[in-house]
């Protein structure tokens, strides 16, 4: 087993790491950033990011920011105020305040709740912003990858928010299995996987599996052992008439990484195919039929 040393150092590594990897960070609309020219205090301020992706800026007018680097924005302003306006100008760009990029952390942390990202973010950051998983937290880790339908739920209420897996609207991105018993104390990096805007993470119970998609109650179900797939179907409320039971799968991580194993869920239930015994920290998905 690695040893605590390793682990507590590797902690302190990846700190270093995303206050360096800021230079990275894309901006996007409604973040604010600060343009110093040097020696030039009316072409130097603050400045928001509209909703176009661009900054009002002086003399120059709207310029194009949104998805640039710091470094990359400088060298335009620098670029555009020498056809004119300056010789040489010496031109320095910061992030003042970041808006646009979030991301959620739910689950058996011991701060849950929506996360500003201010550079390159991965997943043992996300979980530290969250104060770390408690003690009831579990080996593995769900993620969500951020799109159109966990931008919406990051708009909801709070008390929306806390249900945020219950949501049948999270099936319709697969959910990735990560191994975070591996990461922290067995170095396998390969899991320690970049967060992106919009992502959720969710860190269950260590005696639970999740049951997500077009089922009634989709969302955490607590763990037995000899639990089968029907037991935790049934437990979220069975299906919707909307599932694909021909097209359920479960996700499961091993020793040799994650595993997509599908299930004919139709023919389990009419008991023409075998029950599925299931794992601790089993993801069961029941995609959406369009049929």
């Amino acid at each position: 087993m690695i040893s605590r040393a390793f682990t507590l150092g590797f902690l302190a590594l990846t700190c270093c790491l995303v206050n360096e990897a800021g230079a990275n960070y894309r901006m996007g609309i409604g973040d604010v950033v600060e343009i110093s020219v040097l020696g030039e205090k009316e072409f130097s301020g603050s400045f928001k990011i509209a909703q176009d992706g661009t900054i009002d800026y002086p003399y120059l007018k709207k310029i194009k920011v949104d998805n640039k680097t710091v470094d990359v924005v400088a060298d335009d302003i620098s670029t555009l105020l020498q056809k004119g306006y300056l010789k040489d100008p010496q031109v320095n760009v910061s992030i003042k305040e970041y808006n646009s990029q979030k991301i959620m952390v739910v689950g058996a942390v011991t701060r849950p709740g929506t996360f500003v990202l201010k550079g390159e973010t991965k997943v043992i950051d996300a979980i530290s912003l969250a104060g770390g998983i408690g003690k009831s937290g579990g080996k593995k880790v769900i993620l969500i990858r951020g799109g159109s339908e966990t931008q919406k739920l990051m708009n909801q209420s709070d008390e929306a928010k806390s249900n945020l897996l219950t949501e049948s609207t999270v099936s319709k991105v697969e959910p990735i299995l990560i191994d975070y018993y591996g990461l922290i104390h067995q170095g396998d990096f390969s899991q320690n996987l970049v967060m992106k805007d919009g992502d959720i993470l969710n860190i269950p119970e260590a005696n639970e599996i999740f049951v997500l998609g077009n089922v009634s109650k989709p969302g955490p179900v607590k763990f037995e052992e000899k639990m089968t797939i029907v037991q935790a179907v049934t437990l979220a409320g069975g299906t919707t008439p909307t599932a694909s039971t021909k097209s359920t799968y479960i996700l499961r991580h091993d020793i040799d990484g994650q595993k997509k194993i599908p299930v004919r869920l139709d023919k389990v239930l009419s008991n023409k195919e075998k029950n599925i015994i299931l794992l601790a920290n089993d993801v069961i998905v029941i995609p959406e039929s369009f049929f």
